[in-house]
């Protein structure tokens, strides 16, 4: 996940008002915020993929809050599948050590494109990827 700009940030998800305060020198990959409610401010935590934390005093370190509930400051990643299809082909024009091309594919190969592609093996890969909104 890229940097957050935790200056940057002004309001919350749900829109309450929030001003950084700045990162816990004793805690380094702690970032500290106020948000306001309109009658009160309350300190958050958040690490540095701005999940919500609290500190656990049993476990002395600090835990992933459930941020459906909490005042989240940046959107949460969508978690996405992604399927794809390695098909190795034998090309013999290439060098003697390099005479396979590995090719991506989105789709899965019929029985026709891997007749025609003459390929020698085909891997399905799934992958479960966390991607900003």
């Amino acid at each position: 996940m890229s940097q957050i700009d935790f200056r940057g940030i002004t309001q919350t998800i749900q829109g309450l008002k929030c001003q950084y305060i700045g990162e816990r020198v004793n805690w380094p990959g702690v970032h500290v915020f106020a948000v306001y409610n309109g009658t009160a401010e309350l300190f958050c935590y958040y690490d540095n993929q701005g999940r919500r934390v609290e500190f656990c005093g049993s476990k002395g370190e600090w835990v992933v809050m459930d941020n459906r509930n909490t005042h989240q400051i940046i959107k949460p990643p969508r978690k996405v599948q992604v399927t794809r299809w390695l098909c190795f082909k034998h090309v013999p024009t290439y060098t003697k050590d390099d005479q396979v091309v590995v090719y991506l594919c989105s789709l899965e190969p019929t029985e026709e494109h891997v007749e025609n592609g003459q390929y020698l093996k085909i891997e399905k890969h799934t992958w479960n990827i966390e991607v900003p909104e």
